[in-house]
């Protein structure tokens, strides 16, 4: 086990900075430690099975989003169109499977598979058109991002005339609510794509070309690293999981909803924040950001346990955010 030096000094570093900044590193475990062990002291409710599954699976939506969010910021970018792009996935798949109209309502498990392939397929496309917009004609991406999202809100406005999708096959409820061997199937969605993730940024070129990008994009281009290519599919990335998150909340609403996911992003970007990724370009750990949702999760999920007006969970996630930011400077 790696021994834990709280005195470990930088160079003109005093013992005092070196010990807040040695256990700022460590800050997301202590901070998960003390919320579990406060609410577990307040509520026994808490400290269940029951409710640990409910709250993993009420981070699912934020937490499959907050993946591709994390390629995005390692690069040191950012995507304002998560939540837009992910209500637009929902609604394509349900028009898909509609059983009135949809192509692919009578072609069971195969059909919600292929439309679950074409309603993300094409929030990855979108995503790249994020990319190629902000790469090439280097507009920045905030404002890309930003704008793109109003033409997917009024894409899914028009193709529903502002009415949610109703009538798909029941079969499309496995993806949101169904469950396989006990665990909820949009846990095992996001574990497994957490762990596919964590595989690519650790042990692929591609992957790690992402913290070189992030950490000096020039001399990531004279290395030899394709910046232009490799930015685009992280936004290709990003649009993807997006697309993802708003299939998986259209299956467990049971409806496609285009003013859905209005804070899947913003929540996607604050679990990449607290998870320590965004404070410094080409700095991150996937672990990190599934430790940030984990930690939005857990504040909701407490206040609602000791039931405290949700309107306090606004606070709380602003409040948490900010000091995490905070902390994460201290590492400098």
């Amino acid at each position: 086990m790696e021994r834990i030096n709280l005195f470990e000094k930088r160079k003109g570093e005093t013992t005092a900075k070196a010990v807040v900044r040695n256990i700022s590193n460590y800050s997301l475990y202590i901070l998960l430690l003390l919320m579990i062990t406060f609410v577990s002291m307040v509520s026994e409710d808490f400290f269940t099975v029951d409710n640990f599954i409910n709250l993993f699976r009420q981070i699912s939506i934020s937490g499959v989003a907050a993946i591709g969010m994390t390629f995005v910021m390692l690069i040191d970018e950012i995507d304002l169109s998560a939540g837009a792009n992910a209500a637009l996935a929902g609604v394509i798949a349900c028009m898909l499977l509609k059983e009135e109209f949809g192509m692919l309502a009578g072609y069971g498990y195969f059909g919600i598979l292929a439309s679950v392939v074409i309603a993300v397929g094409i929030s990855a496309v979108c995503g790249a058109a994020c990319g190629i917009l902000h790469t090439y004609l280097k507009i920045p991406s905030f404002i890309v991002t930003l704008g793109v999202s109003y033409i997917y809100k009024g894409i899914a406005l028009l193709l529903t005339n502002a009415y949610p999708v109703i009538g798909m096959t029941e079969k499309f409820e496995v993806i949101g609510r169904g469950y396989i061997g006990g665990i909820p199937v949009p846990i095992l969605i996001m574990v497994i794509l957490y762990f596919i993730a964590w595989f690519i940024l650790r042990y692929t070129k591609f992957g790690r070309s992402a913290y070189a990008i992030g950490g000096n994009a020039e001399a990531a281009q004279l290395s030899g690293i394709a910046v232009k290519r490799n930015k685009v599919l992280m936004f290709a990335i990003g649009g993807l999981t997006a697309g993802l998150a708003g299939v998986i909340l259209a299956s467990r609403m049971f409806s496609g909803q285009p003013t859905a996911c209005a804070n899947t992003g913003l929540e996607a970007i604050a679990a990449v924040t607290i998870g320590g990724t965004s404070a410094k370009a080409g700095r991150g750990r996937m672990w990190g950001t599934l430790l940030g949702s984990l930690i939005m999760g857990m504040i909701s999920n407490a206040l609602n346990i000791m039931k405290i007006s949700p309107y306090y969970q606004f606070v709380a996630l602003g409040a948490v955010l900010v000091i995490a930011v905070a902390i994460d400077k201290l590492k400098d």
